[in-house]
């Protein structure tokens, strides 16, 4: 069916064939699309307000919130 082939559109035809063998639509492809682009927002998002707390305590990253 699939020879083994190095190139990248051996992979998008596999995909290809398996949404047209199980009857999927393109609700898949969206939900994939929709996925990265909110992964991608998030990674913007946390270099934007992201904060070095590697290896610190609670304590030091952030004041307490009763006093």
């Amino acid at each position: 069916m699939f020879t083994a082939n190095p190139d990248r559109t051996q992979h998008v035809t596999l995909a290809v064939w398996l949404v047209d063998r199980v009857g999927i639509d393109g609700r898949v492809s969206v939900g994939y699309l929709l996925a990265a682009l909110l992964l991608i927002i998030a990674a913007g998002t946390e270099l934007e307000f992201g904060i070095d707390a590697g290896g610190k305590s609670l304590e030091s990253i952030a004041a307490p919130l009763s006093k």
